[in-house]
């Protein structure tokens, strides 16, 4: 068993991991994602697994936004609120997750993003349309976990709040249930999954 697991958030642009090809889900994908959706019974809005994400997209230093110690106060419910201030200039429509293992109190942790393991990042999207940022733009991210209908699984809701150098204040909210949750609500999942 792990010492502690730590899920890392950035802001990011979904188009911006994908280096210039097309946002879709990859042909291995489909099978497992329409047995899911049979385990389910229905369609929802999946977690949206990135495989090789780089962390040249990262807009901001990352933050912790929810923490598990094995070996101590393991909290199956858990709220964090933390601000990230944007380093360079881009566009963000949601963030970026990925996790942090230790295995020992003092190793060095395994880190998803930087290096290879079996596990992948998570893109949560928050905003309806990219928001461009330049530096010293700060996005105040709220992110909620609590276990899902079956008592195992974590379910998230993330808020954010995105405010630009101009002045401007832009808001998202997001849903993300393990299973059973809701379907085409965000505009990337209207993409990926069309009517008909």
């Amino acid at each position: 068993m792990p010492h502690r697991a730590v899920t890392q958030a950035a802001p990011v642009c979904l188009a911006d991991l994908f280096a210039k090809q097309p946002v879709a889900f990859s042909a291995a994908a489909l099978t497992y994602l329409q047995a899911i959706f049979d385990w389910n019974g229905k369609p929802f809005d999946v977690r949206l697994r990135i495989e090789n994400a780089s962390p040249d997209a990262l807009l901001s230093d990352s933050a912790p936004v929810e923490e598990l110690d094995f070996n101590g106060d393991l909290r199956a419910r858990q709220r964090t609120t933390t601000r990230m201030t944007i380093t360079r200039e881009g566009r963000i429509d949601g963030v970026l997750t990925w996790l942090q293992l230790w295995c020992l109190p003092d190793d060095v942790p395994l880190d998803a993003l930087r290096m290879k393991s079996n596990w992948a990042s998570i893109y949560f999207p928050l905003f309806q349309t990219p928001v461009p940022v330049t530096p010293g733009a700060e996005l105040e991210l709220t992110f909620l976990a609590t276990p899902g209908a079956d008592g195992v699984h974590p379910d998230y809701q993330l808020s954010g709040t995105l405010h630009t150098t101009d002045g401007r204040e832009h808001t998202g909210t997001l849903t993300s249930a393990h299973h059973d949750g809701p379907f085409r609500v965000q505009p990337i999942y209207q993409q990926l999954f069309p009517e008909g």
